[in-house]
């Protein structure tokens, strides 16, 4: 539920600071979409999915220590899928 919340409070914001953002979207082509949905679904969705039950498993002292590896993977997943 927390990601669905804050993919459409995302959203929104994202449609008062960019109003046009949606309309340039239209005319990239199909790698540019599948990029987009890949990294949706692969990196937030699953990876997210794997990252909880883990945490369930060894517990959260001992995951503690990897917390900030969360946004280092996906800063590495943004420079290879966008460049």
């Amino acid at each position: 539920y927390m990601l669905v919340m804050g993919s459409i409070i995302l959203f929104g914001i994202s449609q008062i600071v960019e109003p046009n953002g949606m309309a340039s979207m239209v005319h990239h082509s199909i790698g540019i979409w599948a990029v987009f949905f890949s990294s949706a679904i692969i990196a937030t969705a699953i990876g997210h999915m794997l990252y909880n039950y883990a945490l369930g498993e060894v517990g959260t002292t001992e995951a503690s220590v990897f917390i900030n590896l969360n946004p280092f993977f996906s800063l590495i997943g943004a420079a290879l899928f966008l460049g």
